[in-house]
């Protein structure tokens, strides 16, 4: 059976995602977004859903991006129900239930331990490791965000948005890809 609950948690909303936890089955997250895409706040249940109330500040964890209708991210750490993490164009950290969060990397710094690309669609906690699938690929850490490993590095599985052959001869190819830069072929 189901019952709706509206106390403590937003009258109208964009885009929710909810995330709960093996450490405590009585504590659900949401992540909520306006229409406009921007952030709404952090919602947490301790009782399983009975009542809700708004756990974040001010902090703009879409980085004013304004696009949480395309890409937006929540986990909740799978040994801590205190810890969660947040994602649109960057992945953010909170070990307060989402009253204080830490920016963890930059998606313009992909030389830096902690990189992932930007646009964020999942974050998740599998086997003790927090995966983020993103617009560039699929990553991994092991240490709560400090560092990521791309696991689809060296892969050729981008979104090709067009690609083209030189009219002067077919040696030469260019195409075009969804946020990942391009590619180029010239006489093998």
């Amino acid at each position: 059976n189901f019952n709706i609950i509206t106390i403590g948690l937003p009258s109208s909303s964009g885009r929710l995602l909810l995330d709960v936890t093996p450490a405590n089955s009585n504590y659900i997250y949401i992540l909520s977004a306006l229409s406009s895409g921007s952030f709404q706040g952090i919602y947490r249940s301790m009782n399983g859903g009975d009542n809700w109330a708004k756990t974040s500040g001010t902090t703009d964890i879409f980085d004013g991006s304004g696009q949480a209708w395309y890409d937006l991210a929540l986990a909740v750490s799978d040994t801590n129900e205190n810890e969660i993490y947040t994602g649109c164009l960057n992945v953010w950290k909170s070990s307060t239930s989402g009253s204080s969060f830490t920016k963890l990397n930059n998606w313009s710094s992909p030389n830096d331990a902690a990189y992932t690309h930007a646009d964020i669609h999942y974050l998740g906690f599998h086997g003790g490791k927090l995966y983020c699938g993103s617009d560039g690929g699929v990553y991994v850490s092991d240490n709560g965000g400090i560092a990521f490993t791309d696991m689809t590095s060296g892969a050729q599985i981008r979104q090709f948005y067009k690609g083209s052959v030189s009219k002067q001869t077919a040696n030469n190819i260019g195409s075009g890809l969804q946020d990942n830069g391009g590619h180029a072929f010239s006489n093998g």
